[in-house]
Order: structure tokens, then C-alpha cells, then sequence
């Protein structure tokens, strides 16, 4: 390979126009979406659930609420974030 041909090959643009938009879209659209607030979906729920484990001391591990899955088994992951807005609400 002659030397002419070795710095054509090493001198590839790889930031070209195509590059530059999908990065201005992409993040345009991770600007956009950040700009949304996220709504809570069920916040009494939550409040219940958080006062249930400070009551019982425990953990569910039974669905408490749902008639469609009453007696299975459940897990309930951001407990201990419902404890903190089950004890906000009742300081407040």
C-alpha cells in the first residue's frame, strides 16, 4: 500500500453531518423528555402500603389490595420509601 493511499485510509471523518444530527435529535429529544414531570400514579396507595409496614413491622408479602390477586404472593421493592412518605404524612 502506497503512503498516499495508507493517509487516505487513516484519515477517515468519522464525525460527519449524518453524526452530528442524530446526536443533536437524540439529545434534543433527552432534553424534551427531562422536561416532563412525572406524575405519581397511585400516591394514597402508596401511603397506605408504607403505613402497613410500619404498623405490622413487616414487609407484605401477600397483595393487600388488588381483588384480582388476593392471597398471592407479592413483592414489594421501594418499601422503605413508602416508610418515608408515610411518616412525612403523618408529621405533616
Amino acid at each position: 500500500m502506497s503512503r498516499t493511499a495508507m493517509l487516505r485510509h487513516t484519515s477517515r471523518r468519522y464525525l460527519t453531518i449524518d453524526v452530528v444530527w442524530a446526536v443533536v435529535v437524540v439529545g434534543g429529544l433527552f432534553l424534551v423528555l427531562q422536561q416532563q414531570q412525572i406524575q405519581p400514579n397511585d400516591f394514597w396507595w402508596q401511603l397506605r402500603l408504607g403505613e402497613l409496614v410500619v404498623e405490622g413491622r413487616a414487609i407484605p408479602s401477600i397483595e393487600p389490595f388488588a381483588f384480582t390477586l388476593a392471597g398471592e404472593r407479592w413483592v414489594d421493592q421501594p418499601w422503605l420509601a413508602l416508610n418515608g412518605s408515610s411518616a412525612t404524612e403523618a408529621a405533616a
